[in-house]
């Protein structure tokens, strides 16, 4: 299985046209052997690059979208990956483990909290946005474009636990993967774990900060190797 994936992700990197239906076989196959079929819907082919990232400079990666009902705290959705063609890029996945590695260990890691434990990834959607809204299906649109600080710290531990399991992996040789993206793992975890002291740091000077901060953290205890756009 794994040759003809090899095969299929080569033909992938050169022909954009080819990807939608990649990813479509990869997941068919591999999510069961991954374990991540109750956290992972569906892995989709994206083109058009969010505005956010346009207003960044940046180009996005993967994302795992934030499924509607995890902003309520409740378990049990399954989540979207989307890909960009950056993904398919040889300067950032050197082989398909390596792309794997980002797909199922980092944005699965993602998939599984969203569904087995919002509450460590999601902000809870306040009230007022749900009396604004009463159609459910509007709150999908509301929803992921509410970036508060609360958000942000939780998104923050969530990437430092995911490029954990990444790291992790890698280690124990589930994942074949070159040094240079095994060290750029290590380095992204860091900084994510940089920006938290720093935050943690800021706070203490501050009172009301300082009690926003233990909520934000308590119970996520970060630990080595516990297992974007």
């Amino acid at each position: 299985m794994m040759g003809t994936l090899e095969q299929s992700f080569t033909t992938a990197r050169t022909d954009p046209e080819r990807r939608t239906d990649f990813l479509r076989t990869l997941h068919e196959l591999a999510a069961g052997r991954e374990r991540l079929a109750p956290y992972i819907k569906d892995v989709v082919y994206e083109t058009h690059i969010p505005l956010e990232c346009l207003d960044r400079g940046v180009l996005p990666l993967m994302r795992t979208d934030t499924p509607l009902f995890a902003r309520f705290h409740r378990s049990g959705s399954r989540s979207v990956v989307r890909v960009w063609s950056r993904a398919f890029d040889d300067s950032v996945h050197g082989n398909l483990d390596e792309f794997l590695s980002t797909l199922y260990d980092h944005e699965g890691w993602h998939a599984m909290e969203y569904c087995d434990r919002p509450e460590a990834i999601a902000e809870y959607m306040p009230s007022e946005y749900i009396q604004r809204s009463p159609d459910l299906r509007r709150l999908a649109d509301i929803c992921p474009s509410k970036q508060t600080t609360e958000n942000t710290l939780l998104q923050m531990h969530s990437d430092i636990r995911a490029y954990g399991w990444q790291s992790q992996r890698i280690q124990e040789g589930i994942r074949r993967a070159s040094d240079t993206f095994a060290q750029a793992i290590a380095r992204e975890r860091e900084l994510f774990l940089g920006w938290i002291e720093r935050s943690t740091s800021a706070a203490e000077s501050n009172p009301l900060q300082s009690a926003f901060v233990v909520h934000c953290t308590h119970g996520r205890t970060i630990t080595p190797l516990q297992g974007t756009l």
